[in-house]
């Protein structure tokens, strides 16, 4: 009965380490950091609602969070691109927008994020600087809607257009 037993927990043992390096492993293919995948928006582990901040009018959803520690918490945003040689700008106020939904939905202070892109991955320091463009950025958009026009968009590219989420609301879309 004793051998039983050590024989089931052995094998318990030898499957939670499994598990273990198998998540480890997954991490480092999908380009995250090692911590804990707080939040997903994949079909791996997804949460039904995303970010949310009622004050600016500003919801999203990152493609994953990151615990890397109980008060450091990073949003991975991934691209499946090649890399460019350094992140494009509209990707980085991307990610500065979910650090700063993050940011009011925890409480604490997020300092950095991740984008991937397809073979490389980049941390980007989020800065004061950076969370007071992108606050600017928010209200350009606000007073172009409140005088009833729209922001700005490439409509070069017939490939960004088929994937844009407001393709169909758009009136300048690319047949």
């Amino acid at each position: 009965m004793v051998w039983l037993l050590l024989s089931f927990l052995l094998v318990l043992a030898l499957a939670a380490g499994l598990a273990w390096w198998w998540g480890r492993r997954r991490l480092h293919h999908l380009g995250l950091p090692e911590g804990e995948v707080m939040y997903s928006d994949t079909a791996w582990r997804r949460w039904t609602r995303p970010l949310m901040d009622p004050e600016l009018g500003l919801s999203g959803r990152p493609d994953y969070v990151v615990r890397l520690s109980e008060e450091v918490w990073v949003p991975v945003e991934v691209k499946s691109t090649p890399a460019p040689a350094q992140p494009y700008e509209s990707h980085v106020y991307q990610l500065v927008a979910y650090a700063l939904l993050l940011q009011r939905q925890l409480n604490k202070r997020v300092p950095y994020g991740y984008i991937r892109y397809a073979d490389r991955t980049f941390r980007v320091e989020i800065t004061p600087a950076m969370e007071a463009r992108l606050m600017d950025l928010i209200a350009e958009i606000r007073d172009l809607r409140s005088q009833g026009r729209e922001p700005g968009r490439s409509h070069a590219s017939p490939a960004r257009c088929r994937a844009c989420g407001y393709r169909r609301l758009c009136p300048f879309r690319l047949e």
